[in-house]
């Protein structure tokens, strides 16, 4: 029972001195009722606090092995739920159930499996789905496994898209993902749209290497006229598709052009030395690719302005760990960069818990009433009219379960006591090197087996 709170749902009301009631994970009731005796006293540390839907981050990827420390870091920055966009095999359903079952402290995971492609890939880590065929198996194969999306990727034909597309709804899947470089916008038909995919018109040559086909898709934003974000806000409409922008993925891919830089954010350093000195060390056949993409940010912002004021549903989505993506931090940054693009805080707010909430499914899933799920967030400071205010942080309630700031930090700093100790990051480090000498960038699967 959490007393005298003023309860929030972006977007929607605000509701102060209200006494919020938990039970077996559920918010059971909220009332302008005070309690009293043993109740009232048991509340009183939260009491003058803003309670907030918990934030939602729409676009990461978890790192085997690593599942307890990105759980973590998740709720120290208020995100209690996650969409694990992809992998290479179906670990995050299993998780999912772990972290229902309190196995550990974490976001509740929403997971799409295998990263569906083309044949040949993007990435020798995805899937090659050739065939209409060969698309329906793979939609069977990951539905089979219990996923709550499908997601796809920039190497699909036209015809195995629709097959995949077609395959998902049988299962009553949403599919997620890359506007394929072969499939025009308006024929993708994708439920929620990744990275701001498919926007630019560009020639896309299959047999390049990965470096130069994000290179040639980034330069392309800088032909991007007025007249195409049109043709993009009135099919997002007309379609009612959804978007995920990523804008702070894409900064700090920008930012890697002054690597020693980012080297000295604190957040970075919430991460094992790794992350740091390999798996996040640009390379440097990627760097036209960065810095084509500092210029695009400007356009990018604009266009999700555009799809905004369309009335356009935008995901909170940060592509966690990607180039300095940070598991909570980075939605921070997210929101931040939102807001740079037209949203209000309030509005950021509600990209990161409404709208994703119904997206997911979970019947009241992102919202403060009665029966929905107990996932929120205590401030001291209101941080729907300042984003400032996320550091007032207080408390966390995922899944029915009070996390105190101060217990996540005390977890967060054993787990850091662990992987800064000499034998971990010893071991990653020589891995990590010995994959570099080989030509190989790191996987998550290499550096942290399948546990």
């Amino acid at each position: 029972m959490f007393a005298d709170v003023t309860v929030m749902n972006p977007g929607r009301d605000r509701r102060a001195g209200q006494t919020l009631t938990v039970q077996d994970g559920r918010i059971v009731s909220i009332t302008a009722d005070a309690p009293t005796g043993r109740e009232s006293e048991a509340t009183t540390p939260f009491a003058g606090t803003y309670a907030l839907p918990g934030l939602i981050d729409m676009h990461v990827h978890n790192v085997a092995g690593e599942w307890e420390l990105f759980g973590l870091l998740f709720l120290m920055h208020g995100v209690t739920a996650v969409r694990d966009t992809g992998r290479f095999d179906t670990t995050p359903v299993a998780q999912r159930q772990k972290v229902l079952d309190g196995a550990y402290p974490g976001p509740r995971f929403f997971a799409c499996g295998p990263i569906l492609d083309g044949d040949p890939s993007f990435s020798p880590l995805h899937w090659p789905v050739g065939s209409p065929a060969a698309a329906r198996k793979a939609v069977d194969e990951v539905a089979a496994a219990g996923v709550d999306c499908v997601k796809v990727y920039w190497s699909l034909s036209t015809n195995v898209l629709t097959a995949i597309r077609h395959a998902a709804q049988q299962h009553n899947l949403p599919v997620a993902g890359h506007i394929p470089f072969a499939v025009p916008f308006e024929a993708a038909g994708l439920d929620d749209v990744q990275h701001l995919t498919g926007v630019p018109l560009h020639e896309d040559d299959p047999d390049a290497s990965a470096a130069a086909r994000l290179g040639a898709w980034a330069a392309s934003w800088r032909n991007l006229d007025p007249t195409r974000i049109d043709f993009i806000v009135q099919t997002s409409v007309e379609q009612k598709l959804v978007h995920t922008p990523t804008l702070f993925m894409w900064a700090q891919a920008a930012r890697s052009l002054d690597y020693a830089r980012l080297l000295d954010d604190p957040a970075a350093h919430l991460l094992p030395r790794w992350y740091r000195a390999v798996f996040w060390r640009p390379l440097d056949a990627f760097l036209p690719a960065y810095a084509s993409l500092g210029k695009a940010l400007p356009q990018m912002k604009e266009t999700v302005r555009r799809l905004h004021e369309a009335g356009v549903r935008i995901h909170a989505g940060s592509d966690t760990p990607l180039s300095f993506v940070v598991p909570g931090a980075s939605l921070h940054g997210e929101l931040r960069l939102l807001v740079e693009a037209g949203l209000t805080p309030e509005e950021a707010w509600v990209a990161a818990t409404r709208w994703p909430g119904e997206f997911l499914g979970v019947p009241k899933l992102g919202t403060l009433q009665d029966g929905a799920p107990a996932d929120f967030l205590l401030f001291r400071e209101n941080p729907t009219r300042d984003l400032a205010a996320l550091s007032t942080l207080e408390a966390v309630v995922a899944q029915g379960r009070l996390y105190p700031k101060a217990v996540l930090d005390e977890a967060f700093e054993r787990h850091r006591a662990h992987f800064s100790g000499w034998l971990y990051d010893r071991l990653t480090m020589a891995m990590a090197a010995v994959l570099a000498w080989m030509g190989s960038p790191p996987s998550d699967a290499q550096i942290h087996p399948q546990q």
